[in-house]
């Protein structure tokens, strides 16, 4: 596999970790993750590393995904195509403090086994100053369950079975035909985790060796390195849930509860008031405000 180096990703609120602070007093935080607001997350063509060549989007549904309205879709159309969403985060983490992986799968189009795997760029040794391409680790929901089409499904990475894509450098543990757990991976080198500085990679992959026709989402990863959980929630768009996020044009990047674009900022405020405020039903007030273009909101 060939990696992808897309720049430092933006700090959010996704990476902030509460170092130091007792466990009771740190809460799971959600990121919403839309075309808008990627939160440093990037559709990869993986076979010729580029963002050009993509495919993925985000989508409404399929079904009822686990969280919110919509997911992240990965389609490849060839063997050799490999399709990926990733981000640039969690560098020199160590697996031995990873506490959650977990995240869903939908396959439309595949062959009852394949399902997007969940991968970090991996360093043997994340305590040294080594930080040179090493490859990934891979979790494939194949080797841990049964991937049924056309139903979400929800995998425990954490605790499931994983490969090296370069088991050479790991004195050959864990190809992927046999796969180990991290905790194998662990016992045989204590410091591994996930690459470091511009190296740094989690993400989902499709394709690459698939001979057929794929087309499959995801959502809902959960991710927690010894301490605060963040959830990555995928979405087409964001639902204004809020009068604030109407003003200084940010009506124009977030949607109705039906999906409809607002068509001014009066308009978004008129609705967050009657359908969010007031626990309204519907789109109504969306309507009566069509006309509103009151900029005072």
């Amino acid at each position: 596999m060939r990696r992808f180096i897309y720049g430092l990703a933006a700090l959010g609120s996704s990476l902030l970790m509460a170092i130091g602070l007792p466990l009771a007093a740190k809460a799971a935080a959600t990121v919403t993750v839309t075309p808008q607001s990627m939160d440093g997350w990037a559709f990869v063509d993986d076979t010729n590393d580029t963002t050009v060549t993509a495919t993925g989007h985000m989508i409404k549904g399929p079904g009822t995904p686990p969280l919110g309205i919509g997911s992240a879709e990965l389609e490849t159309t060839s063997p050799i195509d490999g399709q990926a969403l990733m981000k640039n985060a969690y560098a020199g983490r160590k697996f031995s403090d990873l506490t959650t992986l977990t995240y869903s799968t939908y396959v439309k189009a595949g062959n009852g086994t394949i399902a997007p795997s969940v991968q970090f760029s991996v360093d043997k040794d994340v305590t040294d100053s080594i930080t040179s391409w090493q490859g990934r680790v891979v979790f494939e929901p194949y080797l841990n369950g049964t991937v049924t089409d056309g139903q979400w499904q929800s995998w425990a990475a954490n605790n499931g079975n994983w490969w090296l894509t370069k088991p050479g450098l790991f004195n050959d543990t864990c190809p992927q035909s046999s796969p180990c757990t991290l905790n194998d991976l662990i016992s045989a080198f204590p410091n591994i985790g996930v690459n470091g500085g511009s190296n740094a990679q989690i993400l989902f992959k499709a394709g690459s060796g698939w001979t057929t026709q794929f087309v499959g989402d995801v959502d809902a990863l959960t991710v927690a390195f010894s301490g605060n959980p963040t959830t990555y929630d995928f979405e087409p768009y964001q639902i204004a849930s809020t009068t604030d996020q109407c003003k200084n044009n940010g009506y124009k990047d977030v949607r109705d509860g039906d999906g409809q674009e607002f068509k001014n900022q009066g308009q978004c405020v008129s609705w967050v008031q009657h359908n969010v405020n007031g626990n309204g039903q519907g789109n109504t007030q969306h309507q009566s405000a069509a006309t509103n273009n009151n900029p005072s909101f």
